[in-house]
């Protein structure tokens, strides 16, 4: 059946045969969606093939858009975007799919498959999942060939979709959110942003916070105002906290939510202005957010704000006027406590250190 060569040849079994799709689905970059699901025999791909051959058998037609595989089709247009689906983009397009892909599965019928289907290495359960080659698998499954000769490749099916994720992270890092830049805001786990030159020194930070956190014998609830990539996030529900995170920038909710998926830590997040988020946690961190807040002349309602999202206290950080953006501008720590003073309760300020980046000041506010 088969004359193309496999590279790294391995005779499997078609019924442990797993197409690189979700619940019918096309596969997406990370989430849930890379959890594959479906064996080729339950894939659109062979019960197309079934139905040609059937077809061909009687000498009947079938109607393309009748199908699953041409539904699919077009659900992974819309699913993929300007790629397409193997070049459709539209339902004449897709047609011309199914009817290259019926041609591939009579020509197989005929001269047998000339390019190897090619699997990711298999697991530890024996299965296997497709890399390249589900339509010419499912014409020789459908043809009713159980066991033939495949084409290994060395990289596990999880290894592979890893790989694609940190590649459309580091995609997004650098060309959507730092426009170009290649530098990553806060600590990234591994893998993440390699080779990108750190731009904010957190540990000192989060150990402050700890610092402070250790005091309590519960896990608290902690609300992270501006959380950027997520790390304090990450690290403070590890610990053992309720933690969740927020930002005004839709793009940095994405990053956020694509490094849980490969870096779990039972964190929440979800894109929101604080000064309209709702709920009250034990603690709020609110670190380089304030004096954007104060420079966009909002200073009044965010102070509220924190007031109403906390129940303990907040940690806080603030640029400093001797900052260059920041210069001639009246935002600083006596600015804000200024502020704190005249429209909140909170009047208790507790120095906790120094960053080692920027030599701005970090501290714990309470009433």
């Amino acid at each position: 059946m088969q004359t193309g060569e496999p590279r790294n040849p391995v005779q499997i079994k078609g019924g442990n045969l797993f197409a690189m799709l979700f619940e019918l689905r096309p596969t997406k970059y990370y989430g849930e969606d890379v959890s594959v699901q479906t064996l080729i025999k339950d894939a659109p791909h062979y019960k197309f093939a079934k139905l040609i051959l059937e077809a061909e058998a009687k000498g009947d037609d079938i109607c393309f858009e009748d199908t699953d595989y041409y539904k699919y089709g077009m659900e992974a247009i819309k699913e993929l975007g300007a790629g397409g689906f193997f070049g459709a983009t539209d339902a004449e397009g897709m047609l011309n799919r199914c009817r290259d892909f019926r041609d591939l599965i009579l020509d197989i019928k005929k001269h047998g498959v000339n390019f190897p289907v090619m699997i990711h290495k298999g697991d530890q359960d024996g299965a296997y999942v497709i890399r390249d080659g589900h339509h010419r698998a499912a014409a020789i499954i459908a043809l009713g060939v159980e066991d033939f000769e495949v084409d290994e490749h060395e990289q596990t099916y999880a290894e592979f979709w890893k790989m694609n994720r940190i590649k459309h992270f580091d995609d997004l890092l650098i060309n959507v959110i730092n426009k170009g830049k290649s530098e990553k805001y806060q600590p990234l786990p591994d893998g993440f942003g390699e080779g990108l030159k750190l731009g904010r020194e957190c540990t000192d930070r989060l150990e402050m916070m700890r610092a402070m956190l250790k005091k309590e014998n519960d896990p608290q609830s902690i609300l992270d105002i501006g959380a950027c990539l997520g790390y304090f996030t990450r690290e403070l529900a590890r610990d053992g906290h309720n933690v969740h995170a927020i930002d005004i920038n839709p793009e940095y909710v994405d990053a956020m939510v694509r490094l849980e998926f490969d870096d779990p830590s039972g964190a929440k997040y979800h894109h929101q202005d604080f000064i309209s988020e709702k709920g009250e946690y034990d603690y709020v961190i609110c670190l380089a957010v304030m004096h954007h807040t104060m420079k966009e002349g909002r200073g009044v309602e965010g102070a509220k704000a924190l007031e109403r999202l906390t129940k303990k206290g907040l940690f806080i950080e603030i640029g400093t006027d001797s900052e260059d953006w920041l210069k001639g501008r009246d935002i600083n720590h006596g600015e804000l406590k200024k502020l704190f003073d005249q429209h909140t309760t909170f009047k208790n300020w507790q120095y906790l250190g120094r960053t080692r980046w920027n030599t701005r000041d970090v501290y714990y506010v309470s009433r």
